[in-house]
C-alpha cells in the first residue's frame, strides 16, 4: 500500500438573478472546480522492471476548470 498526499479540492460557483418584466427571468452563473489549481496526484508507479520509475508520480487529477452558463425561464 502506498500513502500519498490528501486530494485537496475547493470548488467555488457564483449565480445572479435577473427579473424581465414579471413573468421572464435571467440567471448568470459561473461555477470553478479546483479554484487554487491545487496539484492532486493519483498515482504512483508501481512495477520494478527497470528500477528508473518506480515509486514516482505518474497522474494527476484534472487541472483548474471554468464554466459559464445563462439560464431562461419564462
Amino acid at each position: 500500500m502506498v500513502r500519498g498526499k490528501p486530494i485537496t479540492n475547493v470548488d467555488f460557483s457564483l449565480a445572479k438573478n435577473f427579473r424581465f418584466r414579471e413573468r421572464y427571468g435571467f440567471q448568470f452563473r459561473a461555477e470553478m472546480f479546483n479554484v487554487f489549481n491545487h496539484a492532486n496526484f493519483t498515482g504512483f508507479d508501481t512495477t520494478i522492471t527497470d528500477g528508473s520509475s518506480f515509486g514516482t508520480l505518474n497522474t494527476a487529477q484534472a487541472a483548474r476548470e471554468i464554466q459559464l452558463g445563462i439560464k431562461f425561464t419564462f
